[in-house]
């Protein structure tokens, strides 16, 4: 049984002028360890395919599973519950919160702020090879530093699926590689990885690359 199922999914947004339909019964599989790349033009869907996946954004029509449990079916506090135990993100923007460190920044992500399981910290941090980073604040960093650090965070609780948006959007190369690494052991270690990206530089750690036109 697939870890993530979508039947027929259909997302339409109106607003006063118009009716735009960013995905149409579409209907897809993840399978648990999988690395999927999702790419495709500006404005394909990719990204309200990953919010729709993850919890945050209720499809028009059609089902989402994860896991056995039929998303959209679940109480909001269930699912909010749901997608915080079970779903890590990662985005472009890193979205740190500015006025905590890298250690705190990363402990918002185990909901342990007040009590830190401070194994649970330190292995998302040598994951990402942020040990002598930890007590910066993320103005101190650099960009690369940042999604790292943003990658540790979404590591931190150990979820079942990361959804990353264009996580390496705003790197270098050798900073890519080193993101998309970590999530290549993920997945080796059993997590399932959905990544959306317009860019070839993640078809070479990827298990199966999709696209939406």
């Amino acid at each position: 049984m697939a870890l993530i199922s979508l039947e027929y999914v259909t997302k339409v947004y109106h607003n006063t002028n118009e009716r735009v339909t960013a995905l149409q019964d579409l209907t897809l599989e993840v399978e648990r360890s999988e690395f999927l790349v999702v790419k495709g033009a500006s404005g394909s869907g990719k990204s309200t395919l990953l919010l729709i996946m993850g919890g945050m954004l209720r499809p028009t029509r059609g089902r989402v599973i994860i896991d056995g449990s039929e998303l959209y079916r679940l109480p909001p506090r269930a699912r909010t519950a749901f997608r915080a135990n079970q779903i890590g993100f990662i985005f472009q923007m890193f979205h740190l919160i500015p006025y905590l460190t890298v250690r705190e920044n990363i402990l918002t992500g185990t909901g342990a702020l007040g009590t830190p399981d401070e194994g649970m910290l330190m292995e998302a941090v040598r994951a990402v090879d942020m040990e002598k980073r930890i007590h910066n604040f993320p103005n101190e960093l650099s960009t690369g530093e940042m999604q790292r650090a943003a990658l540790a965070r979404a590591l931190s609780k150990k979820p079942k699926i990361i959804l990353a948006d264009e996580p390496t959007g705003n790197l270098d190369e050798k900073n890519a590689a080193r993101i998309f690494t970590c999530l290549k052991e993920y997945t080796k270690q059993g997590g399932t990885a959905v990544v959306v990206t317009h860019g070839p530089d993640a078809d070479d750690y990827s298990d199966r690359i999709i696209s939406l036109d």
